[in-house]
Formats: C-alpha cells, structure tokens, sequence
C-alpha cells in the first residue's frame, strides 16, 4: 500500500511586509556590533541573501512559521555544504565524508543559531527573519510546509 505524505502543517502564519530600507539600516548596524562573533564567510553569505531578496519578485514577505524557519536552515546548513560537492560529483558516502558533511553542517548551524540567539526579539530579528524567507524561497520552494 502506498504511503501518504503527512498534510501540510496549518500553522496560521502572519505574513510581515519587509521594508527594506529599515532592514538595510539594521544589516549594516548588526554587523558593525556583531562582526568579531562570526565567521566572515557567514556574514557575506548572510547579508548577500537580504541584498539578493530585496529585489525578489513578487516582494518577499517574511513569516514566523517554526517549519518555514527549519526548511531555510536544513537547506543552508546541510543542502548547500559539502553534500552539494558530493552529489555533484556523483561521490559514494562513507564514514570519512559522513564525518566531514557533520563537521560542515555543524559549523554552519551554529553560525546560524548565533544569528538566531542575537537577533530575536531585539531590534535585529527582521534581518533574521528576511535572510530564511530569502532561503526559503530560493531552496525550498516545493518542500513541505
């Protein structure tokens, strides 16, 4: 019998209209603060998506939605690490590069949940919130929600 995927999760989410002008302003004070505490492969990547959102059309609403959020971190963390590398080189997966996908998605979560930890609730978390719709709407498009 074939399985069925699980609905789609209601979560009653508000949509937020991101003023770009304020979110500009906030990017460039966070970083100014903040700038010693990241990886600056980090922050060039993370401030690069909200530049390349800014133009996105139709205009990219944020929302708060707790599996829109793991979609665009899964998919920043773990799709676009050195699993991209592997499948795009058609790599078999051993314990050598399980090891090495674990190190680079870790890494890279943790420079997220950092982001996370010093942007909500403060003023900052409207850069946090636009960087994972941007990813979202790049990477996850046709995942579940």
């Amino acid at each position: 019998m074939p399985r069925k995927s699980p609905p789609k999760a209601k979560t009653g989410t508000k949509r937020i209209a991101i003023d770009w002008d304020v979110l500009a302003t906030l990017a460039a004070e966070f970083v100014d603060i903040h700038i010693s505490q990241f990886e600056p492969e980090f922050l060039k990547g993370s401030i690069g998506i909200i530049n390349m959102a800014a133009g996105m059309q139709p205009p990219l609403t944020y929302s708060i939605s707790p599996r829109e959020e793991a979609n665009a971190l899964i998919a920043v963390c773990v799709r676009n690490s050195v699993l991209e590398n592997y499948h795009a080189s058609s790599v078999a997966i051993g314990q050598k590069e399980m090891k090495e996908l674990m190190i680079d998605s870790s890494r890279k979560l943790c420079q997220w949940v950092l982001f996370g930890r010093l942007t909500i609730n403060t003023k900052f978390e409207p850069i946090y919130h636009a960087a994972l719709a941007a990813i979202g709407r790049l990477y996850c498009r046709n995942w579940e929600v």
